[in-house]
């Protein structure tokens, strides 16, 4: 999955999703409901498609 992709597919389900230069890791957040956040570095990012991104790294609005 690219960069623009996953920014896309974070925009689209309500979430942000920011570099992190310190930690070396794309972190993704909630931006309109209350979720934990969660991170994943770059080398994941490319490897996996769009369903695992949104199944693993995009918050579940459940909570």
């Amino acid at each position: 999955m690219t960069i623009a992709e996953a920014m896309r597919t974070a925009t689209e389900h309500s979430c942000d999703m920011e570099w992190d230069a310190a930690e070396g890791l794309w972190r993704i957040g909630a931006i309109s409901f209350d979720a934990d956040g969660c991170a994943l570095d770059s080398a994941r990012l490319a490897a996996i498609d769009r369903a695992t991104f949104i199944r693993d790294y995009i918050p579940d609005r459940a909570g």
